[in-house]
């Protein structure tokens, strides 16, 4: 895999991350309610995580109920195919059967055949271009399909639709998520943080990462301030480390600001002065918060995918 551009290490001194005189956002009132409802949410949606990774980690035991992809489908994705054609032909399947089912609820001929042709193209492409789904098209219905359109079969044609529509989902229960995760979801085992530095790949770096990240809770815990101070700097060196790894991908600021930006900021000015203070109660919750605003919210993205395509695609 391609690695990132070297980042050198002069560009992030102890103290780069926190911003100290950033004029820090004024957090907006929330009600008791809403803040429960927020934690609610959460712990459902994390619940449902584990049964989803339950089933996904059982597939992944029994070779019997995996579900391989084809080998031809690769050649149209990145970074073989840069157009990703097997995309754009999906979205002109599913744009032609909208048109057709809407111009023939109008009872409008001239559009509904317009549509039908180009779904036909398209529909009979996909054999072509992976030869070992062409039995999942249903031919039959495409053809009764095109015959009800060339008759102006209204009501036919919007039934016969549906059905070819139906097969559509039917192939996308099967292969749809597992064909996002193989070819769309990024592949951080190999990248280099620094170029040249093999420890410096995703996977040490992130055990480093938390090891710093207990460091601090452990050294606080047992009441050795200055060895928090010095772990709590060297945390902020290696998320600035971090951070400008993320720009080599997210080009727009807001995908950067959400991970790093003013609240993450805060949490660790806050984690600064709780060290400074001794406060251990205020360095539990702004290290708490810290690690929810930087960590998990870039896990539930990155890393709960990638995991899953190095376990369903070793």
């Amino acid at each position: 895999m391609k690695r990132m551009q070297n980042v050198h290490r002069q560009g992030c001194k102890p103290g780069v991350f926190v911003q100290r005189n950033t004029e820090i956002e004024k957090k907006a009132g929330k009600s008791s309610r809403k803040s429960f409802l927020r934690r609610t949410d959460r712990f459902i949606a994390f619940v449902f995580s584990l049964v989803f990774l339950q089933t996904v980690w059982s597939a992944g035991e029994d070779p019997e109920s995996r579900i391989d992809l084809p080998e031809s489908l690769a050649q149209w994705y990145k970074p073989v195919n840069q157009r990703q054609v097997w995309l754009h032909t999906m979205f002109s399947l599913r744009r032609a059967l909208q048109a057709i089912d809407e111009y023939a609820a109008a009872e409008d001929g001239e559009h509904v055949r317009k549509w039908a042709r180009i779904l036909d193209e398209k529909y009979r492409k996909l054999g072509e271009m992976v030869p070992e789904w062409e039995d999942r098209l249903d031919m039959k219905r495409l053809e009764a399909l095109l015959k009800a359109v060339s008759t102006d079969e209204f009501a036919r044609i919007r039934k016969d639709a549906k059905a070819v529509g139906k097969q559509c989902v039917s192939c996308h229960q099967d292969y749809q998520a597992l064909a996002a995760l193989k070819f769309r979801t990024p592949d951080f085992s190999e990248i280099e943080l620094i170029e040249g530095m093999p420890d410096s790949r995703y996977p040490d770096f992130m055990k480093r990462l938390s090891r710093t990240v207990n460091r601090i809770r452990i050294a606080a815990e047992d009441d050795r301030w200055k060895a928090a101070g010095e772990a709590g700097y060297r945390l902020e060196d290696e998320l600035g480390l971090l951070s400008h790894s993320c720009i080599q991908c997210h080009k727009e600021r807001d995908p950067y600001e959400r991970i790093f930006g003013g609240k993450t900021r805060k949490a660790f000015t806050d984690l600064q002065r709780a060290i400074a203070r001794e406060d251990l109660k205020k360095l539990r919750m702004s290290l708490g918060e810290a690690a929810v605003l930087a960590c998990a919210r870039c896990h539930s993205l990155h890393k709960l995918n990638s995991d899953l395509k190095r376990r369903l695609f070793p």
